[in-house]
């Protein structure tokens, strides 16, 4: 049923069968020295937002996109967001109680009033606990408030008339710059030698991506040999994963995390996920060796990047590596909390950044989504 809308509403009703991409767009300045190191600074505070989405535009709807969009092309709209929500337990003029204060909760936020016919476009003025206070009263009795975006319409919104009456539209609304207050989920992020680990497996229903890209430089003079010299130390690995969080409260959480970094500015661990080491023997806890099944593995002694495993749910630096035979013998600064045993999954948790500034959520529905996170692998520090 189409709802009454009071106040500047976009008149855009989601359509959720492609579901709705809201992007968060960081700028990082990299400079980046001859040997790889790199010296990253966050040029925005705030992440840039936009919404993607597509809708079917009939009756009144219809009449009022085109109408907006010839004669208020300028104007600043109420875009609410369907889940971030929170019900209301009662209202008295401009105060409204709630069952709860979300996170998302603020002095001078827009927001959108609603009950089962109706939409108001509405600010806050102050927040208590439970209760809100509006600047204005309004006009009618809300059962629900949902968090605004203050947006203009696109400057080429994609139009088609599937008839007289009807029309698809796919629309992009970007976040009017300043008036987003940034306010994401507290997270609590585990520490490994004073920086955040990300310890949240990927979705395998997208296989996971991993891509080398080798920094050497050959000099080809058009005959006889070529000379070919690398600056760094080490081959730049990145990963690719595909995240789906099952609740509002798991996306608020990746997206947390993301913005806690500022896209590319910050660093951090993650472990690759695979099998990169198979003990050939059970380390028992309380030991701080390894004995690895393949003798590969010695060829990491050394190497600037990889250097701390995960092992059932610990965090462990390496050492140092010894070949021995067809097997390598790795010892661990800390002590195993459990044994590790052939079967268990032992992966390298190299230090990381994002590669890209900018996140991409693709909601499917108001409590599920997905998103696509990229990291670059980076020269570990040792724990200085």
């Amino acid at each position: 049923m189409e709802k009454t809308r009071i106040g500047p509403i976009v008149p855009v009703a989601p359509d959720w069968a492609p579901g709705i991409r809201q992007s968060l767009t960081f700028r990082t300045s990299i400079l980046t020295a001859y040997d790889g190191t790199e010296q990253r600074e966050a040029l925005r505070a705030k992440g840039r937002v936009a919404l993607e989405m597509s809708d079917l535009l009939h009756g009144e709807r219809r009449q009022r996109v085109m109408a907006d969009l010839a004669t208020r092309p300028d104007a600043v709209f109420h875009l609410a967001l369907r889940w971030r929500a929170v019900a209301v337990a009662s209202s008295a003029s401009v105060v409204l109680s709630l069952s709860e204060i979300p996170f998302w909760m603020a002095p001078g936020l827009p927001v959108v009033l609603a009950n089962e016919d109706t939409e108001e476009a509405a600010v806050v003025e102050s927040v208590g606990d439970p209760q809100i206070t509006l600047a204005t009263a309004p006009s009618i009795t809300p059962t629900v408030v949902y968090f605004a975006y203050y947006v203009r319409l696109p400057d080429d919104p994609s139009l088609d008339a599937r008839s007289s009456r009807v029309w698809t539209s796919s629309m992009t609304f970007s976040v009017v710059p300043g008036t987003d207050p940034q306010l994401h989920r507290e997270i609590t992020v585990p520490q490994f030698e004073g920086e955040d680990l990300f310890l949240d497996k990927p979705n395998w229903r997208d296989a996971p991506q991993i891509g080398y890209a080798s920094n050497r430089r050959e000099f080809d003079p058009g005959f006889g040999v070529t000379e070919v010299d690398n600056p760094r130390s080490f081959y730049p690995r990145g990963d690719q994963w595909t995240m789906t969080g099952f609740s509002v409260e798991k996306v608020e959480e990746l997206v947390a995390f993301f913005a806690r970094h500022r896209g590319r500015r910050g660093a951090f661990r993650a472990p690759t996920w695979q099998q990169d080491i198979t003990a050939a023997a059970t380390a028992a806890a309380g030991s701080s060796t390894l004995v690895a099944n393949s003798s590969a593995v010695a060829q990491f002694d050394g190497d600037s990047t990889f250097q701390v495993v995960y092992a059932a749910g610990q965090v462990n630096r390496v050492t140092g590596i010894a070949a021995s035979g067809s097997e390598a013998l790795l010892t661990m600064q800390d002590a195993w909390d459990q044994d590790i045993t052939p079967d268990t999954k032992i992966s390298w948790c190299p230090r990381r950044r994002f590669a890209t500034d900018k996140i991409e959520i693709d909601w499917k529905t108001t409590q599920v989504a997905e998103m696509v996170f990229s990291t670059q692998v980076l020269p570990d520090t040792g724990g200085a």
